[in-house]
């Protein structure tokens, strides 16, 4: 945890700020209004004495965004189709008979019930139509011989597993917290409506009330999404949480009359209230999008979650895909989460058609959607990275999940690794393979030159024994390297080295067999054949790399590369093993292919983005290599046709015993050529060379909308790939790409 004192925490405020009577680690933050831009925000937030006193330059950050769980804080009325099935749900009878018009021809006619209502969802919605100045509501059926508490079973399941979920989102939090620092942006007042607010600053026991009922369960509202969220962090966090907290509508004297209540019933190290001109849903994910992108240091990782949700949480989604914040969404929860996920896994297979994503999302929110909610929804399919997680499986997979996009790939920080043990490897085996070579080469052309030296007759001289001996040390050398396996060994890692970056940017850039298309119809296909363990897609796509990474290890294995078992420490206080072989050569790399868990950026990188950190860097490496090695090829080859006219001149005048001696010596470039596979990379390079500024300009005369398409991605990440798995050196144990 990143920590402050409390010096630090009472330091200087800007100027208008009244701080000095605050508890240590609460701050105010002042007029914040909800219009001003990134920019502007983020300057204020850089004026604030909490952002270098409590790390928050440092830290990650999380917030959250809900609406109701239909049926369970709510009342439900469902649509019914001819045969009685259930085809949709809505809050209210008005809501049910919007959708009818969005529902299939073939199951009409449609008929509306009321299925569910309580005394409790009742007073909830009543509390959320006074927020927003609308006449409540009455009971929409008779719930007298009904317990409050009763909800139907599919209901009582909704329920559980999305409360399972969000403890373990909150669960993931704490441990990403732990690991490098983060900080939670509370939704839980910030859409509130100004006058309960006003309520609870001028008698502040209202607010501990309804904290208590929300804390301990007595009261439907906990039911609420925001609200579980909120307690789940309450009980992981103990007293270590560092949150801010929006609170708009009120005054700054208001929310300094009930900071002593807030800081009861928020336990956290850390407290920021901060003043918002009016209620906005948004704002924290503003927040969130300020605080995580401005400072000294690169911009920080961000996280929203998305739980159900209509209007509101697509307008929090759309802010976060502009500004690059994370995005996790709870399928199964309801109304637009369960939308994306049907439609997330479309974006890159077809164009996008706003008449149908209309009728989706006016289905989704039981309304006619606008043209504007509809140009949201493109917003969030063309630019989110956004990770499906179905409320159905496991939730220990969304707490890794969590940590994931809060700390980074963990399994990028392997292939690192994986990579840097290759590079290792290749550097410890280079100088031996090429000693055993250049020695094997020198000790044959020695020893012929010798013998066609030597006269016949003489048994006493130097030279006649060295004839004698260089012949088996010749014998010595090529026996050691076959035993030892130099040569084959250098060529595996190397080769491994290649395919570990090939699969680390198809991983990144989410192609063919890692793509969400992909991944979701094998995982549905295992859905139809009875699999016990349901997987999301992103898990899916993380056992389809580590097998690949398994693979690469195991040929490099098995072509006799010793190596090593070294443990790498991965973000969020767990371990990695890598085989590496320990040396103390520095690592020889032309680019940085893989991006390390906990940096800034994304994990998943675009067309344009493979691009400029793959193919850009290999061009100039390509012909750089290209060009070293024509002036290799050309050397050796002037110096055979140099060596053959030498001895077509000897051979002419009648020294004939001197002709072995060239003979050896177009034996010894023509080894050195084939040992170091010369041609074959040349011609490779160029090939490689010329090929990918094809790709790279076939890629740039696309449409920007194509670009977006996952076949072009599929075609260009594969184009290339191919072309440099071509400049790799050749093995028995082809590892497939």
């Amino acid at each position: 945890m990143l920590e402050g004192s409390s010096e630090e925490a009472t330091g200087t405020a800007p100027p208008g700020a009244i701080t000095s009577d605050l508890p240590p680690h609460v701050y105010i933050m002042e007029d914040v209004s909800i219009r001003l831009s990134m920019e502007e925000l983020q300057r204020r937030v850089l004026e604030e004495p909490w952002f270098e006193a409590e790390g928050f330059n440092r830290r990650a950050g999380l917030t959250i965004a809900g609406g109701s769980l239909l049926g369970v804080t709510t009342s439900l009325t469902t649509v019914l189709d001819k045969w009685k099935s259930e085809v949709g749900e809505s809050a209210d009878e008005e809501g049910a008979k919007g959708l009818i018009p969005f529902l299939p021809k073939e199951g009409a006619p449609y008929t509306t019930q009321v299925a569910w209502d309580s005394e409790e969802a009742k007073d909830v919605s009543n509390f959320l139509l006074r927020s927003w100045n609308l006449a409540p509501r009455e009971l929409l059926r008779d719930v007298r011989d009904v317990q409050s508490n009763d909800l139907r079973e599919d209901k009582r399941q909704l329920l559980i597993r999305v409360s399972d979920s969000i403890s373990a989102l909150a669960q993931g939090f704490q441990e990403a917290d732990k690991a490098s620092g983060c900080f939670f942006c509370s939704a839980f007042l910030s859409g509130m409506d100004g006058g309960v607010l006003e309520q609870f600053a001028s008698d502040p026991s209202t607010l501990t009330q309804f904290q208590k009922d929300v804390l301990h369960w007595e009261h439907i509202s906990v039911r609420e999404p925001i609200n579980i969220m909120q307690r789940a962090m309450h009980d992981s966090a103990s007293g270590n949480l560092v949150m801010v907290l929006p609170v708009c509508g009120l005054s700054v004297m208001q929310i300094r009359q009930l900071v002593p209540t807030l800081r009861q019933l928020f336990p956290s190290r850390v407290l920021v209230l901060v003043q918002g001109s009016a209620a906005s849903r948004i704002f924290p994910a503003q927040l969130v999008a300020a605080i995580t992108r401005c400072g000294l240091q690169p911009p920080r990782r961000a996280l929203m979650a998305a739980v159900s949700g209509g209007s509101g949480v697509l307008s929090s989604m759309a802010f976060c895909a502009k500004h690059g914040v994370r995005l996790i969404v709870f399928d199964g929860s309801g109304r637009l989460s369960d939308l994306w996920g049907s439609i997330w896994h479309e974006r890159d297979s077809s164009t996008f058609d706003p008449v149908l994503q209309q009728q989706r999302l006016s289905h989704s929110f039981c309304y006619q959607a606008g043209e504007a909610e509809v140009s949201l929804l493109h917003m969030v399919m063309n630019k989110a990275e956004l990770v499906i997680h179905p409320v159905a499986n496991s939730a220990a997979a969304l707490e890794r999940l969590c940590m994931q996009q809060l700390l980074g790939d963990p399994l990028l920080v392997i292939a690192n690794g994986q990579l840097m043990g290759y590079e290792r490897a290749s550097a410890r085996y280079e100088w031996p393979r090429m000693l055993l070579t250049n020695t094997s080469i020198c000790l044959a052309l020695v020893s012929t030159v010798l013998a066609a030296l030597v006269a016949e007759g003489d048994r006493s001289s130097v030279g006649f024994f060295l004839c004698i001996i260089l012949p088996g040390l010749l014998m010595i050398v090529d026996q050691v390297d076959v035993y030892l396996g130099m040569s084959v060994a250098a060529h595996a890692v190397e080769r491994a080295r290649g395919i570990v970056e090939q699969q680390a940017f198809m991983y990144r850039a989410r192609i063919a067999g890692y793509s969400d298309a992909a991944l979701a119809r094998q995982l549905k296909e295992a859905a139809i054949n009875g699999a016990t363990e349901l997987i999301d897609v992103e898990t899916g796509r993380q056992q389809l790399f580590t097998r690949r990474l398994s693979e690469i290890d195991e040929a490099a294995s098995a072509a006799g590369a010793l190596v090593d078992v070294i443990h790498m420490a991965i973000p969020g206080g767990s371990s990695a093993t890598t085989r590496v072989v320990p040396s103390d050569a520095a690592p020889h790399m032309d680019n940085a292919p893989l991006r390390p868990a906990g940096s800034p950026g994304g994990d998943v990188i675009d067309g344009d983005e493979y691009i400029r950190l793959r193919v850009n860097p290999y061009v100039k490496r390509s012909a750089r290599e290209a060009k070293r090695l024509l002036f290799l090829s050309l050397l050796a080859r002037l110096g055979l046709f140099v060596v053959a006219a030498v001895s077509t001149a000897i051979a002419t005048i009648g020294y004939t015993k001197y002709v072995s001696v060239t003979v050896a010596v177009t034996t010894a470039i023509t080894r050195w050529l084939n040992a170091t596979r010369v041609e074959a990379r040349r011609s490779a390079h160029s090939r490689a060379a010329s090929a990918l500024n094809s790709a790279k300009l076939a890629w740039t005369a696309l449409p920007r909308e194509m670009r977006s398409r996952q076949a072009e991605r599929d075609r260009l990440v594969l184009r290339v790939e191919n072309l440099l798995e071509r400049t790799l050196p050749p093995a028995e144990n082809e590892v497939s790409s």
